[in-house]
This record gives structure tokens, C-alpha cells and sequence, in this order.
């Protein structure tokens, strides 16, 4: 639950900076991305069991990415040229957290649905958290993250943003 929370204040340092949620492509468009995960690589396979979309989101190739890209090297999707800004008001100020963010206890990546961050919809993605499948390493907790989504309890997590 510590490595969770410290990812949670990561970001929170990161949204402060910046105004934003890390959701950039490698290309520096905003809005792209829609999961991040924790480790040192992307899996190419979703790490978890079971039939939550979250997995196939950081594992398809467009949706997913590395916090590590965004809140430790200002590289999204590992690339430099997509990097968020460094000057001005409103600029990356990282490194945000730990330089290398770890995987859970069962060696899954903890992971952000930071679509909730950028979404505007009446009902869905409104709760970003961080989360880890726990021990069963399947992802329980909803994938539409409603504002009444709450961590389901087979999975361990805290919440980053609630919107309303």
C-alpha cells in the first residue's frame, strides 16, 4: 500500500506542475493515453487475470505507457520528442516520486486508469486510482470508474482524483 500511495502523490506533484494528467502520446498529443503502469517495461500481454479491460488498455500498443515515462523521465511512450513543457507556468518539474517505480508484491504492474483525468463524461471515469490485482491477480475493481466506484476488496489501491 506504500508503493500505491507514494505512486498517488507522484502524480498529484505532476497534475500540480502541470495542470494536466499524464495522458500524452510519444507524439505530444494529450488525451491519448488511457492506463499507466508501474515497472521497468511495458508487459506485451496483460499481466492480470480475468476479463478487465484495464490490462488489454496498457498492453495494446496506443492506450498504455510507463508512469516511469511520464513522472521520471518527461518521455512519454519512452520518446523525448512528445515531452511535456519545461518552461513557463505550467511546465514538468519531475522528477516526480522515486526514479523507479516498482511492481506490486506479486510482481504486476500497480496501474492508473488516467482516462478518468482527461474524460468528460456524465457518468464514467469519474474516480482515477492506483491500483494493484492483489494477490489474485485479477483486476475486480470496475472499469467505468463511476463516482460511486470504489476499490472492490480482492484488489489493493488508493484514489488519486474523485471527480463530481
Amino acid at each position: 500500500m506504500a508503493d500505491a500511495r507514494m505512486i498517488a502523490m507522484s502524480l498529484q506533484a505532476f497534475h500540480d506542475g502541470l495542470g494536466i494528467w499524464p495522458t500524452r502520446s510519444s507524439a505530444g498529443v494529450d488525451g491519448v493515453l488511457w492506463v499507466l503502469g508501474s515497472g521497468a517495461e511495458l508487459p506485451v500481454v496483460s499481466p492480470f487475470l480475468g476479463a478487465n479491460p484495464i490490462g488489454a488498455w496498457l498492453t495494446d500498443g496506443e492506450h498504455g505507457d510507463l508512469l516511469q515515462n511520464h513522472l521520471g523521465r518527461n518521455a512519454p511512450g519512452g520518446h523525448a520528442e512528445g515531452h511535456y513543457p519545461i518552461q513557463g507556468e505550467r511546465r514538468w518539474r519531475g522528477p516526480y516520486g522515486a526514479m523507479s517505480l516498482p511492481l506490486d508484491p506479486w510482481d504486476r504492474p500497480y496501474v492508473v486508469v488516467v482516462r478518468s483525468g482527461m474524460t468528460i463524461h456524465a457518468s464514467r471515469f469519474q474516480r482515477m486510482f492506483v491500483l494493484s490485482a492483489g494477490a489474485d491477480g485479477v483486476l475486480d475493481t470496475c472499469a467505468d470508474l463511476t463516482a460511486t466506484t470504489d476499490i472492490d476488496e480482492c484488489d489493493i489501491g488508493v484514489v488519486v482524483s474523485n471527480r463530481r
